[in-house]
């Protein structure tokens, strides 16, 4: 149990007072039994004297009267003794106190005074002594009651208990007060001042008395003052960010909450820049975080040079700044800042003798009209940040309402999808790939297609990009595998068709480390024999991990599938991938084939065939839709087309009933 010491300081003093009282009692029982020995000796003495004052003078009964004055002269002097009477063994024979007539009875009566206890003899009422005198020379035996005054005995032997009692009750008192205060003044006033200074850091305490107390004053005088000057350089650490040596977080916040009400009050208006290195992850993941954190120095150095005096940066995270300007002329010398930022950091940076090459994106914001606060003009930057990133990084780009507007819709779409697929929203349409030679249905590629319950059908351009963002085409690319491999089984075993289904899998599936393991189950579970799936793969998987996707690419071929280079030319286009990775068609993205008619666009198609044609690669034309275009495929001799010149994505029913009505025109 945990007391206080105050708390201590009483329950101590009064321990030793209850021990001074206990002793003090035991003290006074004495006391009391040597005057109640005092008390009866003297009584006793009384009784035996004028016990033999009667046996010397009595001769007869008829002159034991004659002593009645003698007697009640006895009592009426000592206060202690109430009457006497004296009494044969029948009969009263003499009584100073006529309210006393008869014998008592035994029980009140003390006949032996030798060796009993004083108290226990002044308890009885009666003290009898036996009288024997000569009456005419016979032997006569009478018995001399002397009657007790109660009230008087216990007065007596209590009132001399009942002064000490009160002076000792005084000692204590005094004792208890005296020792309160000096303990309140070197103990408790002292502990509560220590308590106020290390809960409240108050005022320093004095020094103090007890040696003991001085050293824990000393000790806190010493720890708070440390802990001061540690604060100050924390609140200093706080506000600089330690890699860069820029302002953080918290001192941005903090400066620009003071330029904020400057502003208000001015009326004026400020930029907010925030700024993301392009590519960055790759210079860590090639190169190492060590030299990625040496680049990120020399971006903060750059940095600092560049702004004016008046403008301040900070880092607020990884490869993210933010560049707050101020006082500028118009817009036009804000947007000639900026693209000197930017050329600055295009400048190669030399960490460690390899030289680094990065840019930069830029959102702008600025305050009043994007933002009433820091976190609001964040929020609007990094939109503007993500749409120049979007249109090519290395640029800038001004924050619209009406790009947060489809920022907002993102949003609101992406949560949307965490449903979608639980509610079944999601369908595959199926476009037929066709033989240019013979007109035939010679594959089929399986497109996803969203059906909200609300806005209706969704664009695949509106949500694959938000699922490639936030992981989500990990678990949609694999319902897509498992249901266009169980269509595929079934047309087969209902005698449709036997052809194979394209899907399309995006880098980030490929990264998944479970991506093998749930391919086979779906081969299992649906039973589709694994040269009738055709996997559709884009130019950017071979900028990302490139040496994990060829193994994996390499074990899908092993097992039968094959694969098609989607959106050729559209990309990192490399004679050097196609060489490495094992792909068995290339197909032409729409783009190019909107531009067969110039000599350049057909010069290039025509490329690409022949050399799909040299090695080994079976070429299909995408977004086709004009006889002429049919034509011109045939003519370059082109493997196969696919394209609303014959069909649209359809569904899987559409899909059976075209098959039906036979081969395609060409």
């Amino acid at each position: 149990m945990k007391i206080g010491i105050q708390r201590y300081i009483q329950l101590s003093t009064a321990a030793i007072a209850v021990v001074f009282i206990a002793v003090s009692l035991f003290y006074f029982s004495e006391q009391r039994y040597k005057n109640a020995s005092l008390l009866f000796s003297s009584l006793q003495n009384e009784l035996v004297e004028s016990s033999h004052m009667l046996s010397t003078k009595l001769d007869s009964y008829e002159s034991i009267n004659r002593y009645e004055s003698s007697l009640a002269r006895i009592a009426a002097n000592d206060e202690f003794i109430e009457a006497f009477m004296i009494a044969d063994e029948q009969e009263v024979l003499l009584t100073t106190d006529h309210s006393y007539k008869e014998i008592p009875s035994s029980d009140k009566v003390c006949s032996d005074l030798h060796d009993a206890d004083p108290l226990v003899l002044l308890s009885k009422e009666y003290y009898k002594q036996k009288i024997i005198f000569f009456q005419n020379d016979s032997k006569e035996t009478i018995y001399l009651y002397l009657i007790v005054n109660p009230d008087a005995v216990g007065r007596y032997l209590n009132s001399t208990m009942y002064q000490a009692m009160g002076v000792f009750a005084l000692l204590v008192l005094a004792l208890f007060t005296i020792v309160f205060l000096i303990h309140r003044r070197y103990l408790i006033n002292p502990m509560e001042l220590l308590r106020q200074f290390a809960y409240y850091q108050s005022k320093i305490p004095p020094a103090f008395s007890l040696l003991e107390l001085e050293y824990i004053r000393s000790s806190l005088v010493q720890t708070f003052n440390r802990m001061e000057e540690e604060k100050k350089e924390l609140y200093e650490l706080s506000r600089i960010d330690q890699l860069s040596g820029l302002l953080n977080r918290n001192a941005l916040y903090e400066r620009s909450g003071w330029l904020i009400a400057e502003s208000s009050r001015d009326n004026s208006e400020f930029a907010v820049l925030f700024l993301d290195l392009d590519n960055f992850k790759d210079v860590n993941d090639s190169l190492g975080h060590d030299i990625g954190d040496i680049l990120l120095k020399n971006v903060a150095a750059y940095l600092q040079e560049v702004i004016r005096m008046e403008d301040f940066v900070a880092r607020i995270g990884g490869d993210e700044f933010v560049i707050v300007i101020n006082n500028y002329a118009s817009h036009l010398e804000l947007t000639r800042i900026i693209q000197r930022l930017l050329n600055r950091i295009k400048e190669p940076f030399v960490v460690e003798t390899h030289p680094v090459y990065v840019s930069a994106s830029v959102g702008v914001v600025l305050y009043p009209k994007d933002g009433h606060d820091m976190p609001t003009l964040l929020k609007h930057a990094d939109i503007a940040m993500y749409e120049a990133k979007r249109k090519g990084r290395d640029q800038y780009h001004f924050f619209t309402l009406s790009l947060n507007q489809k920022v907002q819709e993102d949003i609101k779409l992406e949560k949307d999808l965490r449903t979608a697929l639980k509610n079944d929203e999601f369908k595959l349409f199926y476009q037929p790939k066709i033989d240019l030679s013979s007109g035939m249905v010679i594959g089929a590629e399986a497109l996803i297609r969203w059906f909200h319950p609300v806005d209706g059908m969704i664009s695949p351009d509106r949500f694959i990009p938000l699922c490639e963002n936030n992981g989500f085409i990990v678990p949609l690319g694999e319902w897509v595998l498992n249901e266009a491999a169980r269509q595929q089984v079934l047309w087969r075993k209902k005698g449709i068709c036997d052809i194979p289904i394209s899907i399309n899998v995006s880098a980030k599936q490929l990264n998944d480390e479970h991506f093998m393991d749930k391919f086979q189950t779906v081969l299992s579970r649906t039973g589709i024999e694994a040269h009738q799936l055709d996997i559709e793969i884009t130019e950017y998987i071979f900028l990302d991990n490139s040496d994990h996707h060829l193994g994996i690419m390499k074990m899908l071929r092993n097992q039968g599938m094959t694969i098609s280079l989607d959106d050729f030319g559209t990309g990192y286009s490399s004679l050097s991938y196609l060489k490495k990775f094992p792909m068995d068609t290339l197909k032409i993205d729409k783009s190019f084939m909107d531009d067969y008619e110039s000599q350049i666009g057909a010069m290039f198609i025509r490329t690409i065939v022949e050399m799909g044609k040299t090695l080994g690669m079976n070429v299909v034309a995408e977004g086709i839709e004009t006889f002429a275009q049919i034509e011109f495929l045939k003519e370059i001799e082109c493997h196969a087309y696919q394209g609303y010149y014959c069909s649209k994505p359809l569904e899987a029913d559409a899909f059976v009933k075209f098959l039906q009505q036979g081969k395609c025109y060409v």
